[in-house]
Order: C-alpha cells, then sequence, then structure tokens
C-alpha cells in the first residue's frame, strides 16, 4: 500500500499547529457574523418598511418593482461600502498597535492587499445578504394601499 493521503487540515491537526482556541475563535467569529447579518437585515426591513408610502406612491408614478428593489440595494450596498471602509481602517489601526508590542509575535501581524480586498468583497457579499429579503419586501407595496394610507 502507499503512502495515505492527509487533507491540510488533517495534516494541521497531526501536526499540532492549529490550536483548539483558535478553532474555537474560528466558529464564534463564524457565529457572530451571522448573528449581524441577522441584526442588520431586521434593521434594513424596519428601515424600508418605514418608507412604504414612499414606495407605494413611487409604484402609483409608474416605477417598477425591480426599480424599486435596485434603489434599496445600491442604499444598502453605499452604507455597506462606508461600514467596510471603517472596518479596513480599524482593522489596520489596530495591527499597528499590535506591531509595536514587545511580543515575538508582533512582527507577524500585517495586513496586505489581498486582505483587505477579500474583507472589502466580504462585507459587501454579507450587506447584501443582509439587504436582500428587505429590498424585496418593501419594493412590493400594492400601490392603492401604500397611497390610500399615506397622509
Amino acid at each position: 500500500m502507499g503512502p495515505s493521503m492527509l487533507t491540510m487540515q488533517e495534516r494541521m491537526d497531526s501536526m499540532g499547529l492549529v490550536p483548539g482556541d483558535v478553532k474555537v475563535q474560528a466558529w464564534l467569529s463564524i457565529g457572530l457574523l451571522a448573528l449581524c447579518i441577522l441584526n442588520s437585515s431586521g434593521l434594513l426591513l424596519a428601515r424600508f418598511l418605514s418608507r412604504a408610502g414612499e414606495s407605494s406612491i413611487r409604484r402609483a408614478l409608474g416605477a417598477r418593482r425591480s426599480q424599486l428593489f435596485c434603489h434599496f440595494l445600491a442604499e444598502s450596498s453605499l452604507v455597506g461600502l462606508a461600514a467596510s471602509l471603517f472596518a479596513v481602517a480599524t482593522c489596520w489601526f489596530g495591527t499597528r498597535l499590535l506591531q509595536q508590542r514587545p511580543a515575538d509575535y508582533a512582527g507577524l501581524a500585517h495586513l496586505d492587499t489581498h486582505a483587505i480586498i477579500v474583507a472589502l468583497l466580504l462585507s459587501l457579499g454579507a450587506c447584501l445578504m443582509a439587504a436582500v429579503i428587505p429590498a424585496w419586501r418593501s419594493s412590493s407595496p400594492e400601490p392603492a394601499i401604500g397611497v390610500r394610507a399615506t397622509p
């Protein structure tokens, strides 16, 4: 029999390269991201539904649902882009603080262009995931119902 093939994860586990704490922190980070996406989705839904009268008037004036949907997604994307840039700036600042520590691992901390691009794309993707359902629900009011309820 030939040598057994191990996946990268199995090889790293067998060599003890990834401590258990790191795995727990990774799962906690994924859970926090999921919680943030759900929270953002709820906030966007509340924001978009509070503007139901505006959406109904725009529908009554001839705007298509797809136009309203794209408008809501674009609005959410701009907010997400601003939040992403703030997060990258905060991460850069934190990395600079970490590099100034006297610990041995301080020199290992750095941000490269690839990591920044991936972070921006992931945050924009999370923002769009959080905005799809609220944008869809808010772009589909019947014009007559919303116009009648508008003062």
